[in-house]
């Protein structure tokens, strides 16, 4: 679990993000996980940068480290589908350990701010399946398609995606921008989802906004098993990698 500060520029993403991979691996890692939007930063100015080519640069350069270390990787960024679309995807990308991209993941449920700012096209349900990663079948959920709308934590809420994915995950990665600290039920709620779908969650978190004052309890990434057992906790307001096993 790789939490990280949310910079301005994917140049300073994208070289902290290589950073991390390098990291991960010296601590023997097979899947490095990053929060939703890391490429980009998630804030108010991350459209100002985002096209294809600078897309396209950036993940390169990500898929490349993946090789060069033979680390898989789950990466919160944007992504063009094709030639034809306007607007990228605010994605999960998932590059195995020979640097190819395997599967992309498009968040289909905004907030009220992504509604606003109108920089991403969202996905389809249909879109979201199950996939395999290194042998094992997993499941990925964007942000508030987690945990439902604004202060409304539920485990129901991610019902409707995980049992439509065939076969059903065994783990569930959750990438997101998100307040785990005292006063969120984020935390508690994966523990709930656990236990009742049966399957490890694996919530990432950002660290910290990266600039200005943090607004919110940011960090706190988390593993519970699938008996709702947290197993692994990452601290808050904190750049770190969180080695667990599962």
């Amino acid at each position: 679990m790789v939490q990280l500060p949310m910079m301005l520029t994917m140049e300073a993403n994208t070289k902290q993000i290589v950073q991390a991979l390098i990291e991960s691996k010296r601590m023997g890692c097979e899947v490095a996980v990053f929060p939703e939007s890391t490429v980009t930063g998630y804030h108010p100015e991350m459209g100002k940068e985002i096209s294809r080519s600078t897309v396209q640069t950036a993940l390169g350069e990500i898929a490349s480290q993946c090789a060069a270390l033979e680390i898989s990787a789950i990466v919160g960024a944007p992504f063009y589908s094709s030639d034809e679309q306007v607007k990228p995807w605010n994605a999960a990308v998932v590059i195995d350990a020979k640097g190819h991209f395997t599967a992309v993941f498009p968040k289909i449920i905004f907030t009220e701010d992504e509604i606003l700012n109108d920089i991403y096209e969202p996905g389809t349900r249909q879109s979201r399946t199950s996939f395999e990663l290194n042998g094992v079948i997993c499941g990925i959920l964007i942000c508030i398609e987690y945990a439902g709308t604004v202060g409304d934590f539920t485990s129901d809420y991610c019902y409707e995606f995980l049992s439509a994915m065939s076969p059903p995950p065994s783990v569930v990665f959750v990438i997101g921008v998100m307040n785990m600290g005292p006063d969120s039920n984020a935390p508690t709620l994966a523990q709930e989802a656990a236990a009742k779908y049966g399957a490890h969650f694996v919530v990432v978190n950002a660290s910290d906004w990266g600039f200005g004052t943090p607004t919110g309890s940011l960090g706190g990434s988390l593993v519970s098993d699938p008996s709702g057992n947290i197993i692994c906790l990452a601290p808050w307001n904190e750049h770190c990698v969180t080695l667990a096993s599962i």
